[in-house]
């Protein structure tokens, strides 16, 4: 089966190849797989000063995030239908995703004198207040459109969002529910309604809710992703390898998409697999830090440390505040013995973020390794101080007071350590 949707896909992907970028009587918008987008292109080709086509091209390119593309298509709808409320308002929402906020509160505000009793531009301006941090503003926005009509969608799911970024997650699913009920063929609703479910790890509903959006959006690679990296917090790593599969397939150029691949292959001990994704990612998005990090890891764990440091080492040149990349360059450069090298790294990534508990854990065994052994018992400590219920941290510390002779403070780590085994 997936060798049959493979040859669809490149059988597709050579016909697109093809065919040249589509004008737009003014603008262009580049051939594409998903076939509503073709279906608006070819109408528009058939009748260009039809508004309509421009407009229905638009909302699916927003869909899309294709944010850009959109407003253009909208605007041309505008210009040929200037009364156009519908195209108002969908080019307020491009606006605000590519955060013009003064373009889409204007393009709003139009709806509003244009369709005085419609709900939905408040669901918009409550939205872009959302988008700015406003949480107030943006609630009362989405109350003053549920007063003129309590059944529209999109107050609610624009409500959810903005619950979802409060951290109200329960209220943010009982909006996302009641816009489903509304509107239950909306596929995005439930795209976000399950992020929350996965947040809440409440996984089977996350899963269920990425299967209606890809139900309702089989060509949008993002439902696939969603529901692969569900399946890899729940452990399901074939499962999350074929999702991540497909979303590639969908969208080959999307380096995120190989990175999560990567990571699965990983956790299923595929590690050239994974180095595949990983540099495949990378070629794709030269500045991905996460992409390097990940790599550099599996280079870690088949004793590529070179190769790994270097990885680790270039994440730190795209991002000098990466505290995951001087930790992994620490171990890597642990393991090579350069103590003095892994010490600065861990050194760098406890200034970054003092709760760093592993850095702190692993310079003080080099400390103890180098015979510094004050130092060690100092780091030691501030690990116990970080997670006082670890076993080991005080077994760690036993061992480095039982070397100092201090043989009362290591009988006391050591008691303290088994009444812990023992809880």
């Amino acid at each position: 089966m997936r060798t049959t949707k493979g040859w669809i896909f490149l059988t597709l992907a050579w016909i697109l190849l093809c065919m040249p970028s589509i004008s737009a009587s003014g603008y262009s918008v580049a051939p594409d797989r998903d076939a509503k987008v073709q279906t608006y292109l070819e109408a528009i080709t058939r009748e260009p000063g039809n508004a309509e086509n421009h407009y229905l091209l638009g909302v699916r390119l927003s869909d899309l995030a294709r944010d850009e593309e959109a407003i253009a298509a909208l605007s041309k709808a505008i210009v040929l239908k200037p009364d156009s409320a519908k195209a108002y308002l969908a080019r307020g929402g491009a606006y605000r995703k590519q955060r013009q906020f003064d373009a889409a509160m204007a393009d709003y505000d139009t709806v509003i004198k244009l369709e005085p009793d419609w709900a939905k531009p408040y669901a918009g301006r409550g939205a872009l207040f959302s988008t700015q941090g406003k949480y107030e503003l943006a609630m009362e926005e989405y109350a003053r459109g549920i007063a003129i009509n309590p059944d529209e969608a999109a107050i609610y799911r624009q409500r959810g969002l903005t619950y979802a970024k409060e951290g109200k997650y329960e209220l943010a699913i009982a909006d996302y529910t009641k816009s489903i009920e509304l509107d239950p063929d909306y596929p995005y609703t439930y795209y976000n309604r399950g992020f929350v479910y996965a947040y809440l790890e409440q996984y089977d509903q996350a899963v269920a809710d990425c299967g209606k959006f890809i139900e309702l959006e089989p060509n949008d690679a993002r439902g696939y992703d969603a529901r692969g990296s569900v399946y890899f917090e729940q452990g399901q790593y074939v499962r999350a390898i074929a999702d991540f599969a497909v979303a590639i397939e969908l969208n080959p150029d999307n380096a995120e998409y190989y990175n999560d691949r990567g990571k699965a292959y990983a956790l299923q001990a595929e590690y050239e697999q994974a180095i595949m994704d990983f540099t495949r990612a990378i070629a794709i998005s030269p500045d991905y830090e996460t992409a390097y990090i990940n790599r550099g890891i599996i280079y870690d764990i088949q004793n590529q440390r070179e190769m790994a440091i270097l990885d680790f080492t270039k994440a730190i040149a795209l991002n000098p505040y990466s505290v995951r990349a001087y930790n992994h360059r620490g171990g890597a450069y642990f393991g090579q013995e350069e103590y003095e090298l892994a010490i600065a790294d861990f050194t760098k990534a406890i200034e970054i973020r003092p709760d760093n508990l592993g850095a702190y854990r692993l310079r003080g065994m080099l400390y103890c390794n180098l015979e510094k052994y004050e130092l060690a018992i100092d780091d030691y400590s501030k690990a116990i101080e970080l997670d006082p219920n670890n076993a080991m941290l005080y077994i760690f510390r036993a061992d480095v007071y039982e070397t100092m002779g201090d043989k009362d403070a290591a009988a006391a780590d050591r008691q303290k350590a088994e009444e812990l085994d023992g809880k």
